[in-house]
């Protein structure tokens, strides 16, 4: 998992390289990734939200080369957005990634790739769990 949660994260510390494995929940996970990725029906459409593009990029890229379509949602699509002169306002952005999500769009065009993102939002007082929508 890419996030460090308490009742997993300290307790790989204590084991070896050699000793430390993912549980099958995550190897379920991995699994499917590899039959759709290694088995893919055309037409192909994919779908990635999250907040931040420099997490993802290099799953972007694999993608590119196996999808039709490729829709981005969530926090990224702001960094994309202003990338291409859009406007955000205070909205979540990696401003150290712009010139990256043009690439990925470019990267996009040239491969025939449709790349959507997403333009409907949920405003919000605060970027937090309580904030009034």
């Amino acid at each position: 998992a890419h996030r460090a949660h308490a009742s997993t994260a300290l307790i790989a510390d204590y084991f070896d390289a050699g000793n430390k494995m993912f549980g099958y929940l995550m190897q379920n996970e991995v699994n499917a990734v590899e039959k759709v990725m290694s088995d893919t029906e055309r037409p192909f459409t994919a779908i990635m939200g999250g907040s931040k593009v420099s997490t993802k990029i290099e799953l972007i890229k694999n993608l590119l080369d196996k999808v039709d379509n490729l829709i981005l949602a969530g926090g990224m699509t702001y960094t994309f957005a202003k990338a291409g002169g859009g406007k955000i306002g205070d909205s979540i952005v990696e401003n150290d990634k712009l010139d990256l999500a043009n690439e990925i769009v470019d990267l996009a065009k040239e491969k025939g790739v449709n790349l959507v993102l997403a333009t409907d939002a949920k405003l919000a007082d605060s970027f937090s769990n309580d904030a009034k929508t």
